[in-house]
């Protein structure tokens, strides 16, 4: 019987210490924050939409410009020519050109705010992978907005989460 006391003992030690190593770490929480104006603006996606959007804003552009040297051409000869019909033609093109403009600064906040959806979607996919596979139990994010007053720079991740979207979004990361 004294055989047995010392082995069990030592196992009742060991569960004891076991059982206070688990509830001394089950309280403590892996905690970092993002500031996710600086994430955003780094993210390698939402500078390729940017690019597309500015594509889209230069064709636009071209567009009202080869209508402006129309109206402007119909413009001259109604100034030098007394002809009713050049009269209505000019009309016609000034509000052709101004539904024009007015449609494509519509279409224009269309396609930036549905990129931005985009951009956002995404974004926030990879940081929740990012927690996850970063064992954090909370990932807090910040958009300059005063949520969070400060914080210990070893909490704050922004360079880590900018690799890591940036690596997952360029398919690196799987």
């Amino acid at each position: 019987m004294n055989q047995l006391i010392g082995p069990l003992l030592a196992l009742c030690l060991l569960l004891s210490g076991t059982a206070l190593y688990l509830a001394w770490n089950q309280g403590t929480a892996a905690t970092g924050y993002v500031d996710l104006a600086r994430v955003y603006e780094e993210f390698q996606y939402k500078k390729q939409l940017e690019q597309a959007l500015y594509r889209v804003d230069q064709q636009a552009q071209y567009l009202l410009d080869s209508m402006e040297i129309q109206l402007n051409g119909v413009a001259q000869l109604v100034s030098t020519n007394a002809r009713t019909d050049l009269r209505e033609e000019y009309r016609v093109l000034q509000r052709d050109y101004a539904l024009t403009e007015r449609e494509l600064i519509d279409q224009q906040r269309a396609t930036a705010q549905e990129y931005d959806e985009q951009i956002w979607t995404q974004l926030n996919q990879y940081l929740q992978e990012f927690a996850q596979g970063g064992q954090y139990d909370y990932l807090i994010g910040t958009r300059g907005e005063g949520t969070i007053v400060g914080g210990g720079a070893e909490y704050d991740l922004p360079d880590e989460n900018i690799e890591y979207v940036n690596q997952r979004y360029d398919g690196q990361m799987d």
